[in-house]
């Protein structure tokens, strides 16, 4: 088996690399970043055949969102399941291969914090709150009426997707990790 480079080694695309965090991590800023670089490689190794070839690029300037595309992949095929490969950005995000011919599409979707009055504040370190559950589920159903308008009517009128599959929008709240305040060290 050969040994698979780094995400963070890969070259990038003019204008990629400017996420906060993805930055923190490449250079290993402190022993928390060095620590989820060497995850961040481990889920690579294991899932990128089987993720969008410019995934890198994409990790690189939203990495929470794309973090968790190649968590979510890395997880699947932990627990058995097949996945096919993809060679394309063309599609959603993970494609899982039963073992008929069937397709079981994955879209690996976050929502962010929001703006304005529906916003999920940032938690101050150090303090408690009440759960702000109403701007918790606008930015919910936000993240999925955005990605339902914008992957599933594309696809399907693109004929990426030829017969109604079965959709999977699985989320992952950036902004919880900001209110537990569980960010890297130094950022």
């Amino acid at each position: 088996m050969t040994e698979v480079c780094s995400v963070f080694e890969k070259k990038l695309k003019k204008g990629a690399g400017r996420d906060e965090v993805y930055c923190a991590i490449k250079n290993e800023i402190n022993p928390h970043c060095q620590k989820a670089k060497v995850f961040v490689d481990r889920l690579w190794a294991t899932a990128h055949s089987y993720l969008d070839p410019d995934l890198p690029d994409k990790l690189s300037n939203q990495f929470h969102q794309h973090f968790w595309e190649l968590y979510l992949a890395t997880s699947l095929i932990e627990v058995g399941l097949a996945l096919e490969h993809s060679s394309s950005s063309d599609g959603p995000d993970i494609c899982i291969k039963p073992t008929d011919d069937s397709c079981i599409w994955v879209e690996a979707v976050t929502a962010g914090a929001g703006q304005g009055i529906d916003a999920v504040q940032e938690a101050k370190s150090g303090t408690t709150r009440d759960v702000p559950d109403d701007q918790i589920k606008l930015r919910l159903l936000n993240a999925f009426d955005k990605k339902a308008k914008s992957t599933i009517h594309t696809k399907r009128k693109t004929g990426l997707i030829q017969k109604i599959p079965i959709l999977l929008l699985s989320m992952l709240l950036r902004f919880l990790q900001q209110s537990l305040n569980l960010r890297f060290q130094g950022l």
